[in-house]
């Protein structure tokens, strides 16, 4: 098993790309975090927590949490 977090291109550039390691391990299993999903149009972004949080509206439910409509970042890293 090979789980990985590196940003969509990098893998590939440090030869981790699936075919590489289906060479080297076959039938090894490749799992891959990342930010947006391999799905258009934000595949090729980089992204880490605090931008998740935002993007997808967390920020916002956190300050509807605490009783106002300011944006507000969750006090720990989910996704990190």
């Amino acid at each position: 098993m090979f789980l990985q977090g590196y940003w969509p291109g990098d893998r590939a550039s440090r030869s981790f790309s699936r075919e590489t390691l289906a060479a080297r391990r076959p039938g090894i299993v490749v799992i891959s975090l990342t930010a947006y999903s391999n799905l258009r149009p934000w595949t090729d972004l980089r992204g880490f927590d605090s931008l998740l949080q935002t993007a997808m509206g967390f920020s916002h439910a956190e300050g509807k949490a605490a009783g106002d409509d300011t944006p507000r970042t969750h006090p720990m890293q989910i996704q990190d």
